[in-house]
């Protein structure tokens, strides 16, 4: 199976192309841009299937992240993925983010990993995993995506939620929230983005092999947009 897999849901813009057969290879490009994700996503699919050898027409699947993330990337990812599954005809996957973030955390021992994301105006992405092994299929979701605030990750968190291993930019504000709970904690911070390698390692590994090409891939959006139409200003139509 070959599979196409990009993000563009946070600062980073990536794709990854992963050729199975005999054994796995991963042709991956990355650049942490910050805007511009559409100007560069096509060049850099090009670029990774060049580096791969194959054509547009023998990716068997494609890959997206689906947010929570910024509502622009968020939009442009998904709607590049869902342009080119339909110009193939081949199945589209979606994941989470806060999922693909959790697949990139280095594997150390079977512990809960929290990733948490700063989400600005005092609220986090949160989501908490139990590592059960190292692949993605041992990456098992204890609670769904959640826009919250730091002091609300830490009412939510169980003592029998240890050791646990944070990540992601807002992990430093979740762990001061937790300084009084009886937990270990592994706090891993840095501004940690989504790779597409992660997002295609998760495709491949998806126990689903009946996706629908024309399957809509709705975007996960855990608060309103920051834009909204003004109201009073409209022009009614002739």
């Amino acid at each position: 199976m070959n599979i196409l897999a990009l993000d563009t849901s946070m600062q980073a813009c990536s794709v990854a192309v992963m050729v199975t057969g005999d054994d796995r290879k991963v042709f991956s490009a990355y650049e942490e841009i910050g805007r511009g994700h559409a100007e560069r996503l096509m060049a850099m699919i090009d670029d990774c299937l060049a580096q791969a050898g194959i054509p547009l027409s023998r990716i068997d699947r494609f890959a997206v992240s689906r947010g929570p993330g910024t509502f622009t990337g968020v939009r442009i990812g998904l709607a590049t993925a869902r342009g080119l599954a339909l110009a193939c005809n081949k199945p589209l996957v979606g994941f989470g983010t806060l999922q693909v973030l959790a697949r990139g955390v280095p594997f150390e021992q079977p512990d809960y990993t929290g990733i948490a994301v700063d989400a600005r105006r005092g609220e986090i992405y949160w989501q908490l995993f139990r590592r059960t092994g190292p692949s993605a299929t041992g990456l098992q979701p204890v609670t769904e995506p959640l826009a919250l605030t730091a002091e609300k990750i830490a009412q939510s968190l169980a003592a029998k939620a240890s050791p646990l291993r944070l990540a992601g930019s807002g992990a430093e504000h979740v762990a001061a929230s937790l300084a009084s709970k009886k937990l270990q904690l592994l706090c891993q911070t840095g501004d940690l983005q989504p790779r597409a390698a992660d997002l295609a390692e998760l495709a491949a590994e998806s126990e689903n092999d009946s996706f629908s090409p024309l399957e809509r891939v709705s975007p996960l959006y855990l608060r309103p947009a920051d834009a909204k139409i003004q109201t009073g200003y409209a022009i009614d139509r002739q």
